[in-house]
């Protein structure tokens, strides 16, 4: 099997793409994958066995209509130029994580007939999924209501795919590991893989306002940490960490953005969360977040409203009416606990190709 994936280089699209590629080599050493992706991600990414490339990416969401239109014209120029090699690698499938940089790819393997699955890791579709989708034989769908924009023949709801070890760790583990120990009330505070600056400051004026019983582990990005003074609380701060499985496992509460990774593995861990959707983006961290609130796990602090006195509160009521005041729907989220959607994607590749070489 020649399997090619493509996927924009942030961690929301990244590394979703990269649990599929990993657990394709593993069922089937044989087979040929290359992952198409860019961004340091990429760069900082080992990946065993499987060929990476990196290729631009032109982003036409949210930009001016000049810039918009050169995008366009840069990426028909792009698929062009990216036929040559995708009929040297001749993959069997094309898998789509989404992003700009997916358009180009699926451009050029949909002219050259080569079969196309997308992933939409959204509540609601975004724009070059929605591209994408015109050209794929079948879109796999994170959450279970699938947006109404895309065409039911061609939906397949899959899950989105989840680092492995996310909820698997024990607390004791992640003790030793991280040097550290967990108190009654531990919060892990992130902004997404960019880190938030909305996010940051609210945390940094917050953590005088918490006491003793506290541990705040937060994930700041490159922003410079102020020095805070007169903290009662214990605070423990990184720029960004790879193994997120160790502080999910510390964690009691998770307050960070809505991107659909993040939902999905406070889905898969249990976790309670407050969650302060990205504004941007069409809103589709807003949906996702609404999705986890109405699930029962999650609280949704819009940004525009957001301060440290109502994050406080939010917090103060978790923990002190001992989450009585969120009813979760165990039903579902259970069912959603117990999808491998790695192994759903891996399955659904696996007998596209067969169908085509039996047919062949």
């Amino acid at each position: 099997m020649r399997i090619l994936i493509v996927t924009s280089g942030t961690g929301g699209h990244f590394y979703p793409a990269l649990c599929v590629a990993e657990l394709f080599k593993k069922l089937h050493p044989e087979s040929k994958i290359s992952f198409w992706s860019q961004g340091t991600l990429l760069k900082n990414t080992k990946l065993e066995g499987i060929e990476k490339k990196e290729i631009p990416s032109y982003p036409f969401v949210g930009m001016t209509k000049i810039v918009q239109f050169l995008s366009i014209i840069k990426t028909i120029f792009l698929s062009l130029k990216l036929i040559p090699e995708m009929i040297k690698f001749k993959p069997d499938c094309l898998i789509s994580f989404g992003g700009h940089t997916s358009v180009a790819p699926c451009i050029s393997a949909y002219m050259l007939g080569i079969p196309i699955l997308s992933h939409e890791q959204n509540y609601k579709l975004g724009l070059t999924n929605y591209l994408v989708s015109r050209f794929a034989k079948f879109i796999m769908t994170s959450f279970p209501e699938a947006d109404p924009k895309l065409p039911e023949s061609k939906v397949i709801f899959t899950g989105l795919p989840v680092r492995e070890n996310i909820g698997e760790v024990k607390i004791e583990e992640a003790e030793k590991r991280l040097g550290f120990k967990k108190l009654e009330r531990t919060i892990l505070c992130f902004g997404g893989s960019q880190g938030s600056e909305a996010i940051n400051k609210t945390v940094w004026a917050l953590l005088p306002m918490l006491d003793e019983k506290y541990l705040v582990i937060h994930i700041t990005g490159e922003q410079f940490v102020p020095q805070i003074r007169d903290l009662k609380c214990q605070y423990v701060n990184f720029k960004y960490f790879k193994e997120m499985s160790l502080l999910y496992a510390l964690s009691d509460l998770v307050i960070s953005r809505s991107g659909a990774s993040t939902v999905f593995e406070i889905i898969k861990t249990g976790k309670r969360a407050i969650l302060i959707p990205y504004p941007g983006a069409k809103s589709h961290q807003k949906y996702n977040a609404l999705y986890l609130e109405k699930l029962g796990l999650g609280k949704v602090i819009f940004q525009n409203a957001l301060s440290e006195n109502l994050l406080y509160n939010m917090i103060r009521e978790i923990f002190e009416l001992n989450n009585k005041s969120i009813n979760v729907n165990y039903d579902e989220l259970l069912k959603l606990q117990k999808i491998d959607a790695t192994k759903n994607i891996v399955d659904l590749v696996e007998k596209i190709i067969e169908r085509k070489m039996i047919i062949s």
